[in-house]
């Protein structure tokens, strides 16, 4: 078995140089401490440790839904408390410190727990059959390498991503950890770093070498699931390593109907700007490489720093849970103006926005909503637009009208990403720009005829 310098024992995930997966084997057992090893060869236990917990989580996984594929997904002998303890032993890896990581990995002293960690995870001796998709993925990436150059420890390191986004569930925790803990060792990487096009048609493509590598398990492991996970992966790499908020900003303040605008923002006065919203407001949502409102806020902190920006919300949010949970804390932050980005398509739900917008006005503040906000005008996403006119009507709502442009815009079927459901970032660049426009008052609440 071809293994990584220095490792005497191999990794069935990693690819030989033909770019081939072996049929079985083991994660390395080879100590941590090992003072032979080189940086590339500790990166890989690291990657290599971050998989053999996930994979224990995913055996657990495979046995409450009682998937029959014990080839793959079997508990090798392992009880359930073994493989918890193994579960632990990544969470503290992750929980760790990256710096101190990555001390660790260029051989110097550190306080890296890498005996209670790395060897933990690694001594298990749990096998990766090579059909598992963790590996599917590494040896179609790897394949792709005809001039073998890809760190075998950055192949992995996409690859065990990969293997946590087809959960779905935990894209937004242990993923994130991942994330946070790859970053400073030079492991976030995504599938441009491997000359993948970054493009849905490309992600499908290489999302079907991988799903054909791939066996079952207990959670989609089809192309798509490949595909939409590489898109995922590659949105959220750009996001961690780049301020999109600050790039988008930058070329929203040159388009032709913005730029004149730039002496107005940089003359408007003080505000404080409170956005309640749901992921299509959210930084870190995946779809959109920045929402709408981190885009505006952006442009107003290069320009017009006393123009503040703040948020508070979560993924799925209605306008209830909007009212119940954040209500209070939004009163006290004392804002101007208010964005509502909620479901509100049912009457309980604008009763709740009423509630909100009552109590905001009290305050003084403008509570501002947009007409539509998914492609489709009768799409649950979308409020229900009587009841935003009848509050309109007494003076509680602001309603900026952005349906007509929405649906009107030639690219209109570029909007919605992968999953249907979220907005990719042309989307949120039309958003940003008539929002901005409004705050400005350059536009009225309602479109010219």
């Amino acid at each position: 078995m071809l293994v990584a310098a220095a490792l005497a024992v191999g990794s069935v995930a990693i690819a030989q140089q033909d770019g081939t997966v072996p049929n079985s084997g083991t994660v390395p057992t080879q100590k941590g401490d090992a003072s032979a090893m080189k940086p590339a060869d500790r990166k890989l236990q690291i990657v290599d440790a971050v998989i053999a917990g996930t994979h224990a989580f995913q055996i657990q996984m495979a046995a409450k839904a009682k998937k029959d594929i014990p080839e793959a997904f079997g508990a090798q002998g392992k009880t359930p408390e073994q493989l918890d303890a193994l579960i632990k032993a990544q969470a503290a890896l992750l929980a760790g410190d990256p710096a101190e990581a990555a001390k660790w990995v260029d051989g110097k002293p550190s306080t890296f727990d890498a005996k209670g960690t790395v060897d933990a995870l690694l001594g298990a001796g749990l096998k990766l059959d090579a059909k598992l998709p963790v590996n599917a993925a590494a040896g179609a990436i790897s394949a792709m390498d005809d001039k073998k150059s890809f760190p075998t420890e950055n192949v992995r390191a996409l690859a065990s991503m990969i293997q946590v986004i087809l959960e779905i569930d935990r894209d937004g925790t242990v993923l994130q950890d991942i994330f946070n803990f790859y970053k400073p060792l030079g492991l976030l990487v995504g599938p441009d770093d491997f000359g993948i096009k970054d493009s849905d048609r490309a992600f499908l493509s290489v999302g079907k070498e991988m799903a054909d590598r791939s066996c079952a398990g207990p959670f989609d492991t089809n192309r798509a699931a490949f595909q939409i996970g590489l898109r995922k992966i590659e949105n959220w790499k750009i996001k961690l390593t780049r301020d999109m908020a600050s790039e988008i900003a930058d070329k929203l303040l040159k388009r032709d109907d913005i730029a004149p605008l730039v002496p107005k923002i940089k003359a408007a006065k003080p505000e404080r700007i409170l956005v309640i919203g749901h992921s299509f407001t959210m930084e870190m949502n995946w779809s959109t490489l920045s929402p709408m409102n981190e885009i505006v806020g952006a442009a107003y902190r290069k320009l017009n720093p006393g123009v503040v920006f703040t948020h508070m919300g979560h993924g799925g949010m209605s306008a209830t849970q909007a009212r119940n949970k954040y209500l209070k804390d939004g009163l006290a932050w004392k804002p101007t103006r208010v964005l509502i980005v909620t479901v509100m398509g049912n009457d309980a739900e604008i009763a709740a926005l009423a509630d909100m917008a009552k109590a905001f006005k009290a305050e003084g503040a403008e509570v501002i909503v947009f007409d539509q906000l998914y492609i489709a005008a009768n799409s649950w996403i979308n409020p229900k637009k009587a009841g935003l006119e009848a509050l309109a009507a007494k003076g509680d709502v602001t309603v900026i009208e952005v349906g007509k442009l929405i649906e009107s815009n030639p690219n209109k079927d570029q909007f919605p990403c992968l999953d249907g459901l979220h907005m990719t970032t042309p989307y949120h660049e039309l958003m940003a720009g008539e929002l901005l426009k409004y705050l400005l008052g350059v536009r009225a609440a309602k479109l010219a005829p």
